[in-house]
């Protein structure tokens, strides 16, 4: 072979292996920048999950305030119905009860 094949040679191996060098690291920075993103959106559910666990939470906190109102609330209706006099209620029936009223119907004499 001649020189000028030699270095040819040699010349297009290097440029090969150079190519080849920056194909692997090219892929190396992209394969980097996969799991970059892949972490970041993993963060970003993350995030979301505990704002709505917290969101939940609130809620159900809300509920539960909600329902120990009513119950309260119906327990002071309850109390100041009784708190009247059998002869005043007696013949009265409760037909519904409110936060801030009382139904009732005086049956008829055929009832």
């Amino acid at each position: 072979m001649t020189s000028k094949k030699v270095h040819t040679i040699i010349l297009i191996s290097l440029f090969c292996g150079f190519v080849s060098a920056q194909s692997s690291e090219i892929t190396k920075r992209r394969d980097r920048g996969t799991i970059a993103k892949t972490a970041e959106q993993v963060d970003q559910v993350d995030q979301t999950v505990q704002k709505t666990s917290k969101d939940i939470d609130q809620t159900v906190e809300g509920i539960d305030s909600t329902i120990e109102g009513a119950k309260e609330t119906v327990e002071k209706v309850g109390s100041i119905w009784q708190e009247l006099s059998e002869n005043v209620r007696g013949p009265f029936q409760v037909t519904s009860m409110g936060e801030n009223n009382i139904a009732v119907r005086l049956p008829t004499k055929a009832e």
